[in-house]
């Protein structure tokens, strides 16, 4: 694990992920840091630099990206750059709380077409039955 500090955000993600050894898994957690840098040019020099990298090792990259009441000026273009979107949606009423997992995004493949309720406790459980409104 990496902590990305300093003036020049990018530039140290840069660094870290150029070397990064073959089939590695990354995780970015958040990229809102990188996402609000300035120029706009240089985020997406970023991402370019990124893809190529992870698909010259054979990596993974996994971008964790907060929709919280700010959401990143350029999270359209990191959306456009990934190959899968997940969007968590989570929702509390009264003591319950409920997740349901949507997929907008899969290139190369077929993104589900339901939205996939989750029971997010000790392990994963994917709820198949129908909700019947």
């Amino acid at each position: 694990m990496r902590h990305i500090s300093g003036e020049a955000p990018l530039d140290n993600a840069g660094k870290l992920v150029s070397a990064l050894p073959e089939t590695s898994n990354l995780i970015v957690d958040p990229l809102d840091v990188l996402e609000a840098q300035e120029p706009h040019s240089r985020f997406r020099a970023f991402m370019n630099d990124l893809q190529t990298h992870i698909v010259n090792t054979g990596s993974i990259a996994i971008l964790h990206c907060l929709d919280g009441r700010e959401v990143a000026s350029l999270r359209d273009t990191t959306e456009h750059f990934a190959d899968v979107v997940f969007q968590l949606d989570t929702t509390v009423s009264g003591d319950e709380v409920e997740n349901r997992l949507a997929i907008p995004k899969f290139r190369g493949g077929r993104a589900p077409s339901d939205v996939i309720k989750l029971d997010l406790v000790e392990q994963v459980s994917i709820d198949t039955s129908r909700d019947i409104a």
